[in-house]
C-alpha cells in the first residue's frame, strides 16, 4: 500500500478520523511529491494519536490575520 493510500484511509476511511474539509498548504515548498506529502500527512496522524501535539488557541486577537 502507498503512502497516499495510507493517507486517504487514514483521513477520510471508516476507520480513519473523519476528516472533511482539509486544506494542505506546502509552504515554502512546492516542488513536493504526493508521496512525500503524503508520507508527512501520515507522520502527522501518527503524533496527533499519539497525544504528540499543542493545542493553540486563535481566537487571540494577536494571532488572526489583519489588513
Amino acid at each position: 500500500m502507498t503512502d497516499l493510500e495510507i493517507a486517504k484511509n487514514r483521513l477520510y476511511g471508516a476507520s480513519g478520523i473523519g476528516a472533511q474539509n482539509l486544506k494542505l498548504y506546502p509552504g515554502t515548498n512546492r516542488d513536493i511529491g504526493v508521496e512525500e506529502l503524503s508520507n508527512e500527512i501520515n507522520q502527522l496522524i501518527s503524533l496527533v494519536e499519539a497525544g504528540d501535539f499543542e493545542d493553540i488557541d486563535y481566537s487571540d486577537s494577536q494571532l488572526r490575520h489583519t489588513e
